[in-house]
């Protein structure tokens, strides 16, 4: 139920052009600029490998 409020939610702040589907999210919650992306998982030794974000985190 929360991923639908949430949906709502946003789809209603874009009608009211608070926020756009191609807004960068991290100025939004800064706290996702800080984040890492996974980019590998090998399942023999459980190690994960993560990078900096590279491109913007968007609403579509």
């Amino acid at each position: 139920m929360s991923k639908l409020m949430t949906s709502v939610a946003i789809l209603h702040a874009v009608e009211r052009s608070l926020v756009g589907l191609d807004d960068n999210v991290a100025e939004i919650l800064p706290a996702l600029r800080e984040k890492e992306v996974l980019i590998a998982y090998d399942d023999i030794t459980k190690v994960s490998k993560f990078q900096a974000l590279t491109e913007k985190i968007t609403l579509r």
